[in-house]
């Protein structure tokens, strides 16, 4: 289970520095300036923040494992089909999905580990989020260099 979460969680900080991490490349393939890029970075919080808040009535309501799966597909979908050639808009809804789903997920894994650590808890969630902190530390230099190589839909 932890490292299910750890792994689930770095993808989380990836997520969370992928706009930042990529900005040169897509400011100039989709010719943004630095107001529409900030939009697009501002667009990632309103996707995890509606996932969060989706997912928190269902959580409780529903079989856990489908959401799972289907959180992560979502959010893996929504990043694979990223288009070197797509518009600000489309740009927009990719990354929105891709937080929904990402926030979706992370509120599941918090939900789960705390009630299966129960008293160590703390430590298991903090041991599961120290993922998303390295994940947004690890992932600039990784997908500018993936960016350098093939743009940066592969970064």
């Amino acid at each position: 289970m932890l490292a299910f979460g750890f792994a689930a969680l770095l993808v989380f900080g990836v997520l969370l520095v992928l706009v930042g991490s990529n900005i040169a490349e897509l400011a100039a393939a989709m010719q943004l300036d630095m107001e529409q890029v900030g939009l697009l970075g501002a667009t990632l919080s309103v996707g995890i923040g509606s996932g969060v808040l989706l997912a928190g009535p269902l959580v409780d309501r529903f079989p856990r494992r489908p959401m799972l799966v289907a959180s992560l597909a979502l959010t893996a979908a929504a990043l694979l089909s990223v288009d070197p050639v797509m518009g600000l808009g489309r740009a927009m809804l990719h990354v929105t999905i891709a937080g929904m789903g990402a926030g979706f997920y992370e509120t599941l894994l918090n939900v789960v580990t705390i009630e299966r650590y129960r008293e160590r808890a703390t430590h298991a969630v903090t041991w599961i989020h120290t993922a998303a902190t390295l994940g947004a530390v690890l992932a600039p230099p990784l997908l500018g260099w993936a960016a350098a190589r093939g743009g940066f839909a592969l970064g």
